[in-house]
């Protein structure tokens, strides 16, 4: 449905600089369209989906679930049940959280399990801790 929209791996290799002007806004008002956009990999909807979409916790919820990367441009990196859903499809979403949630350990344990690369994106004291089981572990092993 949504590929005629997103048919190249990166929207901006296209010669506009905004690709998505050239539609109708009445395009952008439709969820279930959008919700596709998300799932076809298109994380920047947000930026051109009307502010009642993107202020609706439930789409959001539904899009991080289908594109963990997509709550890149929400106003809910703050909520906990949202950036978990988010780092449960896409580890790499934490860079996403705010700082609060950088330093929840149950999220940064989700965001750990599809990807080891997203301690980067936690909080300090969290990396230390982590870096430290890990090296116990090592230790463990011999």
């Amino acid at each position: 449905m949504a590929s005629f929209l997103y048919h190249r791996p990166n929207l901006w290799d296209y010669p506009t600089t905004k690709p998505f002007t050239q539609y109708d806004y009445e395009l952008f008002s439709d969820k279930s369209l959008l919700l596709e956009m998300i799932k076809a990999g298109c994380q920047e909807v947000f930026k051109y989906a009307p502010r009642d979409i993107i202020e609706d916790r439930e789409f959001v919820l539904k899009a991080a679930k289908l594109n963990g990367l997509a709550v890149f441009g929400s106003c809910f990196t703050s909520d906990k049940e949202i950036m978990l859903e988010a780092v449960k499809n896409n580890g790499y979403a934490l860079r996403f959280a705010s700082e609060e949630l950088k330093k929840d350990s149950e999220l940064v344990m989700e965001a750990l399990k599809c990807n080891g690369y997203v301690l980067e994106y936690s909080d300090e004291l969290l990396q230390q801790r982590m870096e430290q089981c890990y090296f116990g572990a090592y230790l463990g092993c011999k």
